[in-house]
């Protein structure tokens, strides 16, 4: 799997792909108005092992260059204009989530001295200093195989490999029954690394670029939870994100994958709960809403020119045009 994906990713960033997809004029073609919601995660020098392990860094340097190659080629608007019909040229939504360390270090500074608005989609769990779900289960599924034994006992084939996405907090429940919590807690905490705080979101609440959604209090797979505990979770995130002055109603999927972690029928769970957009990380999505499901177009490090970012999404486009 892992020669695969290097052989996928030398044949994206290859000269004969560059030649084919990163045509201007083909851009304007596919984009001309179109909304282009992007994606990103960690933005650090020094990442965590998990947001590095996972594809999930960008370097601040990198990631500057990368909001230029944005700006240059889109209109970038605030959140509150993401239903606006009036933009002709292509538009583009800034959007991160979680809320790690570096984003509030590192990127707002870069987006403020830029003036590019962007949405946070934070789960408050570790922001209050609660345990990042994603990199608990994913810690305990490098390193137990009791926990992913828990997860998945008869060994299905469609979700070995991807066990954390299917953890429930029952599973963690079971497997702390034979293990000391405290002990694994901490270090998957060193593996995880930290998060904004509290006064951090109040601090960027304060202007007028930012604004911030949910993304659940845990980062729960949403279809790996029950129906209560989706929505549950979803108001809890929401109740206690009051006390900023920018929360909008806005709602993206924790991990965000299309009938793995998320459906139809989540979709309207999460509408009737009050939720004015969904964003999902699908990769194959369209750069149309439906239904006001917007899914995003996720950056990482191989992002290193303008021609490389014009290629792929006229590439995903392509991809969507055959799939339609």
């Amino acid at each position: 799997m892992k020669l695969l994906k290097k052989l996928i990713k030398a044949i994206l960033l290859s000269n004969l792909f560059l030649f084919f997809f990163g045509s201007k004029l083909l851009f304007k073609l596919f984009f001309r108005n179109k909304l282009v919601v992007f994606l990103f995660h960690e933005v650090s020098f020094k990442p965590s092992k998990f947001y590095h392990e996972n594809n999930l860094n960008i370097n601040p340097n990198l990631f500057e260059k990368q909001i230029e190659f944005i700006l240059k080629n889109f209109k970038i608007i605030h959140a509150k204009e993401l239903f606006s019909k009036n933009n002709k040229k292509p538009s583009a939504l800034i959007t991160f989530d979680d809320g790690s360390i570096g984003v509030f270090k590192n990127a707002i500074k870069i987006l403020k001295n830029k003036k590019c608005p962007s949405i946070l989609f934070i789960n408050l769990s570790q922001i209050k200093n609660e345990i990042f779900w994603p990199g608990l289960v994913v810690y305990l599924c490098n390193h137990f195989d009791k926990f992913k034994k828990i997860v998945n006992p008869k060994n299905k084939k469609h979700i070995k490999g991807k066990e954390f996405l299917y953890a429930h907090p029952d599973h963690i429940k079971e497997f702390f029954k034979f293990f000391d919590e405290k002990k694994i807690t901490t270090s998957a905490k060193k593996y995880y690394g930290n998060f904004g705080s509290l006064n951090d979101l109040r601090n960027i609440s304060k202007s007028k670029l930012f604004c911030f959604g949910n993304h659940l209090y845990n980062h729960y797979n949403s279809l790996a939870i029950s129906k209560k505990l989706l929505i549950n979770n979803y108001n809890k995130n929401k109740n206690e994100m009051n006390f900023l002055e920018n929360y909008i109603d806005y709602f993206s999927y924790p991990y965000g994958q299309k009938d793995i972690c998320y459906n139809n029928t989540t979709n309207e769970i999460i509408l009737y709960n009050g939720s004015k957009a969904i964003f999902t990380s699908n990769p194959y999505g369209g750069f149309n809403s439906q239904n006001m499901v917007f899914h995003r177009f996720s950056i990482d490090e191989s992002f290193t020119s303008e021609k490389i970012l014009i290629a792929k999404l006229n590439y995903r486009r392509i991809i969507n045009l055959f799939q339609s």
